[in-house]
């Protein structure tokens, strides 16, 4: 939108909008904002092992060494059929238990050995980490969630900054 005003000598044009005016939409959701469940810290940690079944719990803290965390899950882990591993997940969300399941899969690197990945509940595709939003209620995929990082959003405005400071005056 372009207004024309001119001022008491009626010689100057005013424009308003422009690149990077204007109301966007709400802000999209951040990921270091959600509870992360990377499957690499799992099977490092031998949360999971293939060949075998294991249970536990899972808690994130604000801090390492915090005393009490600030969200727990508890887990069964079945890989002893690789075919058909999965990972299930029981954990309370706005008061009210949510037990969920989780498909893994595999893959042989060119190098040897073998990296695990989880199916995203949602979208089905092979990813590293699922995440917990603030305003979810199931892990699943970044992509899944519309998350975004930190970084991107500061990025559009740092942009913004540039153009006006470029502006003549």
């Amino acid at each position: 939108m372009s207004v024309k005003a001119a001022n008491d000598l009626g010689e100057t044009e005013i424009s308003m909008g422009g690149n990077g005016s204007g109301w966007r939409g709400p802000k999209r959701e951040i990921v270091e904002d959600c509870l992360i469940l990377p499957i690499s810290d799992l099977i490092r940690d031998e949360l999971i092992v293939p060949g075998s079944l294991r249970s536990g719990s899972l808690e994130w803290r604000y801090e390492r060494g915090a005393q009490d965390p600030i969200a727990w899950l508890n887990y069964e882990a079945d890989l002893r059929n690789l075919k058909n591993a999965s990972m299930g997940l029981q954990y309370i969300r706005d008061g009210k238990p949510v037990v969920q399941w989780v498909w893994l899969s595999r893959t042989q690197p060119h190098y040897g050995g073998y990296r695990w990945w989880f199916r995203c509940p949602s979208l089905r595709t092979r990813v590293a980490k699922l995440y917990l939003p603030p305003s979810g209620n199931y892990f699943a995929s970044r992509k899944a969630h519309g998350l975004t990082y930190r970084s991107c959003q500061w990025s559009g405005l740092f942009e913004r900054l540039r153009q006006v400071e470029q502006r003549p005056i």
